[in-house]
């Protein structure tokens, strides 16, 4: 995918990942300047799978060392850091 904001609007292309030269397999378009996500992405999976038993980084420590985080005000922060705590509890379990 790939999102384009001009000022007629905004238009977001997608792609066949393996054949981006063919150019896009379909086109998005809205006629005001709206806001694209930062994290817009797209995967392809010709079935789902299950995914591998291991070991992952917990909400909590992808939170360590932050410099955003630490840009908010301490009661934001502690917010943050409880949402991330009982995503950790969730995801345990």
């Amino acid at each position: 995918m790939v999102p384009a904001l001009s000022d007629d609007g905004i238009q977001i292309d997608v792609f066949t990942a393996a054949d981006v030269s063919a150019g896009p397999v379909a086109t998005l378009k809205g006629p005001r300047r709206d806001r694209v996500p930062l994290l817009l992405h797209a995967a392809w999976m010709p079935r789902a799978v299950a995914p591998p038993m291991v070991e992952r980084l917990r909400f909590s420590q992808d939170l360590a060392g932050d410099a955003d985080l630490f840009a908010l005000s301490e009661d934001l922060q502690q917010s943050v850091q409880r949402v991330a705590a009982r995503l950790d509890e969730e995801s345990a379990g």
